[in-house]
């Protein structure tokens, strides 16, 4: 505190030494301090005053701590203890317990109080860096069913908790569970460091589903020399293999043999996902063409197979149709070309062929109707 003289004199003396008029005080026990002041104008009696000046004791406070090293996102319990019945924490608070979670090496201060007497603190926590993990997979895209790595690191040692169990091998081999939707799951993985501190967090894993393939073709039985067109659906790319290979879809393929042709297809999901499925159709021998008399030209049965019309043309003669059953559903003559309306037709095989004047055969194709 400060005590000022409240009369002018020519010159002061405090018997704390000081001259001044005013002096600042600093007391830890009650004090009396004594001012002698000299007059002016030929008066040199001096004059005294004294002023008692009354202090508190000095606080006693200690504070203590649940730990001095901590670990980075750790907590710490600080307790401050004495005399007082007030405190005040740089933090902020006012209770004489405290949790406090430094995130580095922080020193906390204290100040408590009672009545007039005040005392204060303060203690210094030690914070350890707690390692940071990175944590990666591969591939990227996870597909149901497969194998995957899993790499963390960061920290010196690793933990993987899975479901019921756990391993320390990193990296770490896994195989993601099957899976009809995008589905996603997650582990827990710990590290830690040099220094003893633990970082720990949940990993989650996108697991993509396998596409389910479907495949079509055109028709299930074709003649030698046709196109079946086949069709894929399910993924967003496709590779056919077999009887031919293409990754067109849909794939359209020329049969250049008889017997069944069999194709696998692969299709892969913009994830990378693949699914698998197969098809197969059979080719036949269908046009199988005798000895042309002289001066005619060659039959052509078109198309083939054939749906709702059958073309023939190129010959002159008698046309002669049977079924599967040697049943003849058609027999007339034949200038140059006839156009057949087969819509009520039964899907099967059919005999088409050219008669001579005197009825002999002269050429025989046979066609399809799928």
């Amino acid at each position: 505190m400060t005590l000022t003289a409240s009369a002018p004199a020519v010159s002061y003396s405090w018997s704390t030494g000081s001259t001044a008029s005013a002096v600042a005080i600093t007391a830890n026990t009650s004090t009396v301090v004594t001012l002698t002041a000299f007059g002016g104008a030929g008066n040199t009696c001096p004059a005294s005053v004294s002023n008692s000046i009354a202090t508190g004791a000095f606080l006693s406070i200690s504070v203590n701590s649940s730990s001095s090293t901590v670990c980075s996102g750790r907590t710490v319990t600080l307790t401050a203890s004495g005399a007082a019945t007030q405190y005040s924490w740089s933090t902020g608070a006012t209770s004489p317990v405290i949790t406090v979670t430094p995130n580095s090496t922080t020193t906390y201060s204290v100040g408590g109080m009672s009545g007039m007497c005040f005392g204060g603190n303060s203690i210094t926590i030690n914070v350890l860096p707690s390692p940071t993990l990175s944590v990666a997979q591969s591939p990227s895209a996870v597909c149901s069913g497969k194998n995957l790595t899993v790499t963390t690191t960061g920290a010196n040692t690793y933990t993987y908790i899975l479901g019921g169990g756990s391993s320390t091998l990193n990296p770490i081999a896994l195989i993601a569970p099957s899976v009809n939707s995008l589905t996603t799951v997650q582990f827990t993985i710990g590290g830690s460091g040099s220094n003893g501190c633990i970082s720990a967090g949940i990993y989650t894993l996108a697991v993509n589903p396998n596409p389910t393939i479907s495949l079509s073709a055109s028709s299930p039985t074709v003649c030698v020399g046709s196109s079946v067109t086949l069709s894929a659906s399910g993924a967003d790319t496709y590779q056919w293999s077999g009887s031919g290979t293409s990754a067109a879809n849909p794939y359209v393929y020329t049969a250049n043999s008889a017997g069944v042709q069999q194709f696998t297809a692969v299709g892969t999901t913009t994830a990378g996902c693949t699914g698998t499925a197969n098809i197969s159709f059979t080719a036949n021998n269908c046009n199988l063409v005798g000895l042309a008399a002289p001066g005619l030209s060659a039959l052509h049965v078109f198309p083939n197979p054939f749906q709702n019309e059958l073309h023939i043309e190129g010959s002159v003669g008698f046309v002669k149709v049977t079924n599967m059953l040697g049943q003849i559903l058609l027999y007339e003559a034949l200038h140059n070309g006839l156009t057949i309306n087969t819509e009520n037709w039964s899907k099967g095989p059919y005999t088409i062929q050219i008669l001579g004047e005197t009825h002999e055969v002269l050429q025989s194709s046979s066609v399809v109707k799928p």
